[in-house]
């Protein structure tokens, strides 16, 4: 982004290690276009390496727990 768009937005100036991540990226980029393309699709299930539910989950057990949550709710 500009700096005069940052300025005008009131923005906090980026941090020292957006520079070389960019270049890295960049870097990255290059090197992507000149690789092979998949023969074959990678499955969702593969390429995740958190899973935040690796066991599955109920609807009903999602969200905030009723003794946490800071709004009032009509009874």
């Amino acid at each position: 982004m500009p700096d005069r768009v940052a300025r005008a937005l009131a923005l906090p100036r980026p941090g020292v290690a957006v520079g070389p991540v960019d270049a890295a990226l960049r870097a990255r980029r290059i090197l992507m276009r000149y690789l092979p393309s998949r023969t074959q699709p990678v499955p969702l299930i593969e390429m995740s390496r958190d899973r935040s539910y690796p066991n599955g989950y109920r609807i009903d057990d999602l969200g905030p727990m009723p003794a946490a949550c800071p709004v009032r709710h009509a009874e």
